[in-house]
């Protein structure tokens, strides 16, 4: 198997064989290719509503499945489990996992009506 090192003209023949490379360089692993190679991930901040008109906030990486554990799965947060059906309200689309939990953060801090308000002027069309 082999692999093209970005950036470095080397090559990586299998993982399990040793090359001589200069001094500072070391074979990278498959790991740490996929880590190269894989697209950056989106994080996304979530806010539903729950069947007792409530609302839950929450962060992912994949706003479809998540939502569906929330609704069909014990997978889903132990506080909409007692509150099915819920119904995404609003989404955020962040660059980090650190970027959305502090806006998730900032989120769970506002009160019910500002969520609302934030969920209102997100469907505002821009005119």
């Amino acid at each position: 198997m082999q692999f093209e090192l970005p950036c470095t003209g080397y090559l990586l023949l299998s993982p399990n064989t040793t090359h001589l490379l200069p001094a500072g360089h070391h074979l990278l692993t498959h790991m740490e290719i996929n880590i190269l190679s894989a697209p950056p991930t989106s994080w996304f901040v979530y806010l539903l509503r729950c069947c007792d008109n409530s609302i839950y906030t929450g962060i992912t990486t994949n706003l479809d499945q998540r939502i569906h554990e929330h609704n069909h799965s014990e997978k889903g947060a132990k506080y909409t489990r007692g509150r099915r059906p819920v119904t995404l309200l609003y989404h955020e689309k962040m660059t980090s996992r650190t970027e959305a939990s502090q806006r998730e953060y900032q989120i769970k801090q506002m009160k019910k009506s500002e969520k609302e308000q934030l969920v209102k002027d997100s469907r505002t069309p821009v005119i």
